[in-house]
């Protein structure tokens, strides 16, 4: 029981407060030996501190962190100038050449995260937009067509990860017919069985034929495939349909916990070990220390107690380090690199104009 105590932190992936390491945020590291951290505005100054921040994170650590960030392109990117600045999905995919346009933006996206130690990047979305769009979603699904997300995602996904960055596919099994925001609220999602099959998983299945590593949940409650649980929540939909009938044997990580969607009335534990028993490998906690805190304690007490099986636990992990050791290599950044690159694009820049 004790090695297993030691990894379950493994299980998380977790925000930090600063643009470096403060003592909560080295305590997670050291004591509590969690799996990642995924990075927003609030951690990033610049492309030399951002480089600082992901080598002092991994030296910290004695295993290997997955080190995330949101640059989906358009207005979920976290990296701004002089980070390369690309559109979101669906301007991408309405270029006069969309799948030349794709693939410039997961090269260069890759190479950049890759330069400042960030090893995955929670992108592509794979929704599927309806008519009716939330704002929550505006811009940044590809398409009203499965087709043309699917191509388009699979070849975002295939070239990120021949970069050497975890490509996260988001969010199964699809939050194109959402009218809810996510983070607000705990939205339902009332269209077909058949429309989810014929719609919604054509993508994420492209996504799986592309050898994606890792799939997020989404925070919905899909009617006709669980009436009582989310996505993140559901053993139906993890383990029943992503798992069995889609055969997906990567890693599933679920969307922010600390979203409006999974608080309500629910303790924090009760939310992380659902989703464990439901078939998530990575629990994402983007904002509450405390409730990462309260999760940890929920899983440890549950494998104490019996109520899920050190079996379970240990299969999440070998995905997890299955994953990891595909795609992290622990070592000091090359500060002179990152500098003379962004140095460059700087003095490229001036001279176009």
């Amino acid at each position: 029981m004790n090695v297993i105590r030691n990894e379950i932190g493994n299980l998380f992936m977790i925000g930090i407060y600063g643009s470096m390491p403060d003592s909560q945020t080295l305590s997670l590291i050291k004591r509590y030996h969690i799996g990642g951290v995924i990075l927003f505005g609030r951690n990033i100054e610049d492309p030399i501190q951002l480089a600082r921040l992901c080598s002092s994170l991994q030296s910290e650590s004695d295993i290997p962190l997955f080190i995330s960030i949101d640059q989906e392109g358009g207005r979920v990117s976290r990296l701004r100038e002089p980070f390369s600045q690309f559109p979101g999905n669906e301007e991408m995919a309405n270029a006069p050449d969309p799948i030349e346009r794709v693939m410039e933006y997961a090269k260069v996206t890759s190479f950049e995260l890759k330069i400042v130690g960030i090893n995955m990047n929670l992108a592509p979305v794979m929704d599927v937009k309806r008519e009716w769009v939330d704002r929550c979603l505006i811009g940044r699904s590809y398409s009203e067509d499965p087709h043309t997300v699917s191509l388009l995602g699979a070849i975002s996904i295939s070239e990120m990860q021949r970069s050497g960055i975890i490509s996260v596919a988001k969010h199964f099994p699809g939050l194109g017919a959402v009218r809810a925001d996510p983070h607000r609220e705990l939205p339902a999602i009332t269209i077909s069985e058949d429309d989810i099959y014929r719609t919604d998983l054509p993508p994420f299945i492209s996504s799986i034929k592309a050898g994606v590593e890792c799939i997020m949940t989404s925070h919905a409650i899909y009617k006709e495939l669980d009436n009582l649980n989310p996505a993140t929540l559901s053993p139906k939909i993890l383990e029943g349909l992503l798992r069995n009938e889609l055969g997906f044997n990567g890693m599933i990580i679920t969307d922010d916990l600390d979203m409006g969607a999974m608080k309500g009335d629910s303790d924090p534990g009760y939310v992380a070990l659902s989703a464990i028993e439901a078939g998530a490998d990575l629990l994402l906690i983007c904002h509450s220390h405390e409730n990462f805190f309260r999760s940890y304690e929920a899983i440890l007490k549950a494998l104490e107690k019996g109520k899920i099986s050190k079996d379970r636990i240990r299969s999440s992990l070998y995905r997890i380090n299955r994953v990891k050791g595909r795609y992290i290599e622990k070592g000091d950044l090359d500060i002179y690199r990152v500098k003379e690159y962004f140095d460059d694009k700087k003095r490229y820049s001036r001279e176009s104009i």
